[in-house]
């Protein structure tokens, strides 16, 4: 909690830390896009950290330019705040960071890019083999879309493999 005060307080790059809200005001839009169009690096001013800012670009220029940022009520929604709203990145760039809050602050920033990415996308294969009397139940899926995986580097090439069920239901003293 003293990193997140720390980002609050000293380097003004968080909003309140204390808070359960999982809910923004619904006037916050524009300061929303504000704060992303920071995180392109572009409205970010000078002295901040550009290699922090590198790897939120990418993801805050498609949500921009796909204009994701829309009255939502999963997002924007008055009344699921109580005192304080959720905790996401302002539009300060961060500047002089150590590790940890770095870290913290990546957290929040990559929560806060992935809520306006589309949801991942998988394709689902489910096959019964039947063997004598026995049924194998196998399944795997592939990943189609990473949506807001790519957020968080778990999509797309190598980040997620097919699940496969074979050999679960192998009775005891059986050989593949």
């Amino acid at each position: 909690m003293s990193l997140a005060q720390a980002l609050y307080e000293k380097h003004k790059v968080l909003t309140y830390p204390r808070t359960d809200s999982r809910c923004l005001p619904e006037d916050y839009i524009a300061t929303v896009k504000t704060t992303l169009s920071v995180l392109t690096g572009e409205g970010a001013g000078k002295g901040h950290d550009e290699v922090q800012l590198a790897r939120y670009a990418p993801f805050a220029h498609q949500i921009l330019a796909r204009n994701w940022v829309h009255p939502n009520k999963r997002i924007f929604n008055n009344a699921k705040i109580s005192d304080h709203f959720a905790i996401i990145p302002t539009p300060q760039a961060p500047k002089l960071l150590n590790e940890l809050e770095q870290k913290l602050y990546d957290l929040v920033v990559r929560r806060f890019l992935s809520v306006f990415f589309p949801a991942a996308e998988y394709l689902v294969t489910t096959r019964i083999t039947r063997i004598d009397s026995y049924p194998f139940k196998t399944e795997g899926k592939v990943l189609v879309n990473p949506g807001w995986l790519a957020v968080h580097g778990t999509g797309g090439a190598g980040g997620q493999r097919g699940q496969s069920g074979c050999g679960r239901h192998r009775r005891k003293g059986q050989s593949r």
